[in-house]
This record gives C-alpha cells, sequence and structure tokens, in this order.
C-alpha cells in the first residue's frame, strides 16, 4: 500500500503527540504494530529534521511504500 508522505508524517505527528495510540496508528496505516514501531523508528531516525519548535520538515509531494 502507498501512502502520500505528508499522510504518513501527519499521522506521525498526531502519534508524536500522543493524539494516536501505537493500535490507532497501525489501523490507520494498515500495518500491524511491529511494522508500525519499524516505521516510526525508521523515519524518526533518519527524515526526522526538526526545527526548534519541534516540526516535522518535510516535502509533501512524494509517496512511500509501507509494510509487506
Amino acid at each position: 500500500m502507498r501512502f502520500p508522505k505528508r499522510f504518513i508524517f501527519l499521522a506521525l505527528e498526531a502519534y508524536d503527540r500522543e493524539l494516536l495510540t501505537e493500535r490507532e496508528l497501525a489501523d490507520l496505516l494498515e500495518q500491524d504494530r511491529l511494522t508500525v514501531r519499524a516505521i516510526v523508528e525508521q523515519l524518526s531516525t533518519r527524515n526526522r529534521d526538526l526545527t526548534e519548535d519541534g516540526a516535522w520538515d518535510m516535502r509533501l509531494s512524494e509517496s512511500m511504500p509501507l509494510g509487506k
């Protein structure tokens, strides 16, 4: 399944702000919880460029594959 990168980062932002649980994030991204943990880890360490206020800095026009 492919989701727009913006959708994924908005979902991750909601998760980061504790507006979504891990289970809710997994359901939203149509993935199991272990895959979601890996996605969160990968994106938080490789693609998250934080500004001073802790906001996500990202390009919005790309898509990315998830999971299987």
